[in-house]
């Protein structure tokens, strides 16, 4: 006989104080943002902030909830007026008076705040958390206001408690904070079994539609059940279906168990200056590792002899490292071709590469994009005027994003070289603007050699000058752009290529919304991938990186594509054309530090790498990298050859040594020695993970297995990981980053985990441009991403600027 048992999930308010408070700052409201675009829609709460100095921010403010009404369906957001900068009284211009009657006409809360003093600013997301009808786990908080109000100023000083007063206006950022507020309203689950009632006097009769739901569900079950299966997950269902067993439950795909035996390397430190030290290193004639300050010496006679037993003093052991984050510190540098004494900080690093952006104006671009509802809403309610159903096309997007990032430019690094070459069914070099422009014969269009060699001419026949004196002229070229022809994209990479060979630290930007369909690299040619990968070998060798901007709306092939971006250390990203003015911005921010990296990872001799697409069972890894970015950040996993067998030793030795060059042209060796200690204790491992570490190994380590077609170990990995972080992340810290991990891995999630994912096919043949995008931004992730309010202090520290003129271009800037 089946019984049929239901489970009821009952939700319940009780007063309780945890709740993780994910805050979006969103740096302006001049331009569209798709992560502000996904706040706005799911945000359960908001502050609404406005200067009490500055009576446009507060005619803002009203407008900002007059938006929020419209935008936020199911009734009154809730929100909380803030009027800040009270620390300047004397030039306060809005009475509290008038904020208190703009809040009771609203019906909300007001509260005045100094983000410099940090009064009463832990009091404004209190109310309004407190607020709430209900609080779950976790509760997302936007931050809205006009330019220069100091939001930035007040979300920092309430997650961090530091005061910045100059942060940059084009940083959008948000911050994951566990805290402790008494009185909040939380939501509690509660799962609640019915009685079990027999088959017999259960089932309903037959006919009718009650009876046809009751026998779909068993069918439902299976179907659940089997699609569960396959991606070695339970079921989230409110009917189960029992057997006269009741104790029997659907598999669960058992996977091995996760652990933090991970070394993280921030390339992004390489540009930091240090005190070098001039010479050839003292290297081990046995396993070649430097002598470092870890190494240990002793006298024979006259002699000293360096004991480095570290490397090959053999012991055995299963072995937990407790990791802390390896950020590189020289311990020992030598530089070689330039020695020289001289104190780094009086060595001034020219940027002597240039900056080529290679624009597709194929026919397609003229397609046009509706403006996001969101934003179209902002714009209705701010200047009070229907403008109807609005349209960009794909190159008036471009435009409008150039002509802002060459500003920015300008301000920022007026000396720097900018090229533009256009494609379409032609290629055409415009160079600075003020050279005759160059069609680029198509003879050539199927010769990679070739292409070069006229790009490589073209700059040595020409003298390309700074942006200082080409701005003006490089602003006509974008704003007469318009569209004609086919996509030879192939041939105008390669002449971009060529243009730029010789001049180490230069990026080619390349931005297309279709396939490439002339010349070499076109799919017509079937190739799959092979030339893309050819090019961006060719930029790795001669110190170029590639980044791709693709437009949403036509497909562009980014499985193949993107290979020249990845082997390059460029960036891929497929955006609404509204993104692309921020893209931009993003792609100068993470700038070349290096070029010629090459990274030598030294493990114990018990310990060998954990990566099933590395050479197995040997302790020392060498990874050749190419172009180092600022956010360039490498993990390495490792495990013990011999698990099982206890360990004598307390703690074990790691060696990094990364060869790279720097833009004057500067060999450098920089060498960090390290000693973590060790546990055989799981839980005493668990309990210490750096979270966020772990979290960008295991992003890293899953797009480069799905990517390479290990499908289901990618979906085991993340799934063992995600286990161990459920049982081990319990402090305060831990809690944001974990919360912060599966934001930022949910995008990789659903794309291992969808149900047209085709694993047992190569996914060169079925990724599509999207799920290309996902994996190539998750196998270059950075350590900054998985980071939570706590430990983000040195990274918002670093995001002040100085320059008057930056935020007057960024505020004086009318959507």
């Amino acid at each position: 006989m089946c019984i049929y048992t239901c489970i009821h999930v009952i939700q319940y308010i009780v007063q309780g104080t945890g709740c993780l408070v994910d805050i979006l700052d969103t740096a302006g409201q001049e331009e569209y943002s798709a992560m502000r675009d996904q706040y706005l829609r799911t945000g359960e709460a908001f502050v609404v902030v406005f200067s009490v100095t500055d009576q446009r921010s507060f005619e803002e403010a009203e407008a900002m909830y007059e938006w929020l009404l419209r935008v936020k369906s199911g009734g009154k957001p809730h929100m909380i007026f803030c009027g800040n900068k009270i620390d300047l009284e004397s030039q306060r211009v809005i009475p509290k008076e008038k904020g208190l009657d703009l809040a009771k006409k609203v019906g909300v809360s007001y509260i005045e705040t100094s983000a410099k003093t940090g009064e009463n600013v832990k009091t404004v997301f209190e109310r309004l958390l407190k607020s709430l009808p209900q609080v779950a786990s976790s509760c997302q908080v936007v931050i809205l206001g006009s330019g220069g109000v100091g939001k930035s100023a007040l979300t920092v000083q309430y997650v961090q408690g530091i005061f910045v007063e100059d942060y940059d206006p084009t940083i959008e950022d948000s911050y994951r904070k566990y805290v402790k507020i008494k009185g909040l309203n939380k939501v509690k689950k509660r799962k609640e079994r019915s009685k079990s009632m027999p088959k017999t006097e259960a089932r309903p009769r037959s006919g009718g539609i009650i009876s046809s739901v009751w026998n779909f569900v068993p069918s439902l079950w299976s179907s659940l059940r089997r699609r569960s299966s396959r991606h070695g997950q339970r079921p989230q269902s409110a009917v189960v279906e029992s057997s006269t067993k009741p104790d029997v439950k659907p598999k669960i795909k058992k996977c091995k168990k996760a652990d933090t035996n991970v070394i993280m390397v921030s390339l992004g430190s390489l540009e930091d200056t240090v005190k070098i030290g001039t010479g050839d290193p003292i290297m081990c004639t046995k396993c070649q590792a430097v002598l470092s300050c870890m190494s240990k010496t002793e006298q024979n006679g006259d002699k000293l002899n360096w004991k480095w037993f570290d490397f090959f003093f053999f012991i055995y052991s299963l072995i937990w490292i407790k990791w802390i984050t390896c950020y590189l510190r020289p311990l020992v540098i030598a530089a070689s071709n330039k020695a020289s004494n001289e104190d780094p900080k009086s060595v001034k690093t020219e940027d002597t590469g240039y900056l080529v952006y290679c624009i597709d104006i194929s026919g397609s671009m003229n397609v046009t994009t509706e403006l996001p509802q969101i934003q179209s809403e902002w714009r209705k309610t701010r200047d009070k005027v229907d403008y109807g159903t609005e349209y960009i096309s794909r190159l008036d997007a471009i435009k409008q994003a150039l002509l802002r990032q060459l500003e920015r430019l300008k301000i920022e690094n007026e000396s720097r070289k900018v090229i533009f070459v256009l494609f379409s069914s032609d290629v055409v070099l415009l160079g600075d603007g003020s050279q005759t422009s160059v069609n680029v014969n198509e003879s050539e269009f199927n010769a990679f050699d070739s292409l070069l060699s006229t790009g490589q001419k073209y700059t040595s026949d020409i003298n390309i000058r700074p942006l200082a004196e080409s701005y003006s002229d490089l602003e006509t070229i974008i704003k007469g752009l318009h569209t004609r022809g086919c996509t030879a994209l192939g041939p105008a990479l390669a002449v971009s290529l060529g243009i730029v060979t010789g001049s180490k630290g230069s990026e080619v930007v390349l931005c297309t919304d279709g396939m490439p369909n002339v010349g070499i690299g076109s799919h017509k040619h079937g190739d799959n991938g092979s030339y893309y990968q050819k090019t961006g070998e060719y930029a790795k060798k001669h110190g170029i990186v590639v980044s791709i901007i693709a437009v949403k709306g036509e497909p562009v092939g980014l499985q193949s594509v993107s290979k020249c971006a990845n082997a390059s250390g460029g960036t891929v990203n497929v955006l609404n054309p509204l993104e692309l003015m921020r893209q931009l911005r993003l792609i100068s921010q993470n700038y070349v530090v290096a070029t010629s990296v090459s990274v030598i990872m030294m493990l114990y001799p018990e310990l060998h790498v954990d990566d099933p697409l590395q050479p197995q069972g040997s302790n020392r890894i060498e990874k050749e990298v190419g172009n180092a970015l600022k956010d360039t950040d490498l993990t390495f996993r490792f495990k013990p050859k011999t698990p099982g067998k206890k360990i004598s030793l307390a703690e074990v030795p790691f060696q990094v040594q990364i060869n790279y060059t720097l833009k004057d042209g500067r060999k450098m060796l920089r060498v960090l020695s390290k000693s973590l200690k060790t546990t055989d204790n799981r839980t005493e491992m668990e309990k210490g993970m750096n979270v966020a570490v772990v979290g960008l190994a295991a992003t890293q380590q899953t797009a480069e297995l799905a990517s390479k077609g290990s499908v289901q170990d990618a979906r085991d990995h993340l799934q063992a990981v995600n286990r161990m972080m459920s049982r081990g992340a319990k402090s305060s810290k831990q809690r944001e980053e974990r919360y912060t991990f599966n934001v930022e891995s949910r995008e990789l999630e659903q794309e291992l985990f969808n149900t047209d994912f085709d694993y047992d096919s190569p996914v060169s043949n079925v990724m599509s441009d999207q799920r290309s995008k996902v994996f190539n931004q998750s196998k270059t992730s950075n350590l900054t991403r998985y980071k939570g309010a706590s430990s983000k202090a040195e990274v918002t520290q670093k995001r002040q600027v100085k320059d008057e003129n930056v935020r007057l271009q960024y505020y004086g800037f009318q959507c």
